[in-house]
């Protein structure tokens, strides 16, 4: 669902203002989340973090890491 939300935005001429919207698809969840330590990494932690399910946290903050 939330991919089709961003799809109906960008179809209405929807443009963010001062941040950039990524899509980062985790693969490797049940197995300490190499994929997505790999990325924070590589590209640097996000702002902000969003899983469409909502039943299970992508990111914690906490002390400034990210879990």
């Amino acid at each position: 669902m939330a991919i089709y939300a961003l799809k109906y935005l960008i179809d209405q001429n929807w443009k963010p203002n001062n941040f950039i919207v990524k899509i980062v698809f985790g693969l490797d969840e049940e197995n300490e989340m190499r994929c997505l330590k790999k990325y924070i990494q590589d590209f640097g932690a996000p702002t902000l973090g969003f899983t469409p399910d909502g039943f299970f946290h992508v990111f914690m903050l906490k002390n400034q890491f990210v879990i």
